[in-house]
């Protein structure tokens, strides 16, 4: 009995991973190339999804989350200059 739950569980946590991955990757596809500091940087973070699958989605969202509210805060500064 132990096993079937600690199976389960497991399935529930690979399951709810791969959600995470799928939709932080699509957050990736979504943003063009101008919301990327460097010129190859949506293909390197392509190739970090598809060889570090394990920490990319988790380093995405840092990296999104700290860099787009970077930006969206010079943008703000820049429109009241």
């Amino acid at each position: 009995m132990d096993a079937a739950f600690s199976l389960l569980g497991i399935t529930i946590l690979v399951v709810c991973y791969c959600i995470v991955w799928i939709y932080q990757f699509v957050q990736l596809m979504l943003l063009t190339n101008e919301d990327f500091p460097g010129k190859y940087d949506k293909c390197l973070w392509t190739a970090a999804f598809i060889l570090a699958f394990v920490l990319a989605p988790i380093a995405f969202m840092a990296w999104k989350n700290a860099y787009l509210a970077m930006a969206r805060t010079q943008r703000q500064r820049s429109d009241k200059s």
